[in-house]
């Protein structure tokens, strides 16, 4: 059976290699048997069978999510994992749909005035800026309206909750993209930076954010990191609405 896993790759041979230890250590005590891990429209795709196949399909659903290869499984499942392709007048998603044909996935700008403005017309640079998206960032989505050929879409509840998180608590975080967890822990004991973190966090195989401890600067960590991690993409995040009570 083919599954395809919701996972962007940028780096093919590097992330599938990753991918398969990963997969096969977290296959251990169930009968199945992965045949072949392969990439497939930009997404990783699993060919696998085996006796406990149902209960492997439902560990990759909550693990990774399944990406929706169909326009149709969008329609029995309408939330879905979804990476940035294109960021212009709103953000186009690439969500691994390749039947009948492809299909664009997008939020619209004035869906993102209300999820993430509080209703202010901000410029689609100003949201993306203070949220660090950039090209390839996973966001949980909801479809709500479907034609033949495309898909409107809003940021789940899940999703929200994220970012409400991020923008109320009081920590700055940093946020890595273009990279593996193992080469950003690698990079954090580079730099002795692990007594400055108090959380790391894979929001996809390649992308991930780390919680800085209360009262230290996103910026300096970033700084550490981006001369261990020159190709990836680093930025620091500082709370907007966080307030402290006098």
């Amino acid at each position: 059976m083919e599954i395809l896993i919701s996972e962007k790759i940028n780096r093919k041979t590097q992330a599938l290699n990753f991918f398969k230890a990963l997969i096969r250590d977290l296959s251990k005590g169930l009968a199945v048997k992965i045949n072949d891990v392969n990439e497939k429209n930009g997404f990783i795709n699993l060919v696998v069978e085996g006796e406990d196949l149902e209960a492997f399909i439902s560990f990759l659903k909550k693990t990774f999510g399944l990406a929706p290869s169909r326009i149709d499984d969008i329609k029995l499942n309408p939330i879905f994992k979804a990476f940035i392709s294109r960021i212009e007048n709103g953000i186009q998603l690439d969500t691994g749909i390749m039947h009948p044909k492809l299909v664009k996935v997008y939020i619209p700008i004035e869906t993102l005035w209300t999820q993430l403005a509080y209703g202010k017309r901000e410029r689609i640079e100003t949201i993306t800026t203070q949220y660090c998206l950039f090209k390839d960032f996973p966001l949980e989505v909801r479809a709500v309206r479907l034609k033949e050929d495309e898909v409107e879409a809003m940021l789940s509840d899940k999703q929200l909750q994220l970012f409400w998180e991020w923008q109320t608590l009081p920590f700055e975080r940093v946020i890595i993209g273009d990279v593996l967890i193992n080469e950003v822990k690698k990079a954090i004991n580079l730099t002795n930076a692990k007594k400055e973190i108090i959380e790391i966090k894979s929001l996809s195989l390649f992308t991930h954010s780390l919680t800085c401890k209360l009262g230290l600067s996103s910026k300096l960590i970033a700084f550490k990191l981006q001369k261990q991690l020159p190709a990836s993409r680093i930025l620091s995040f500082t709370p907007k609405n966080f307030k402290v009570d006098c």
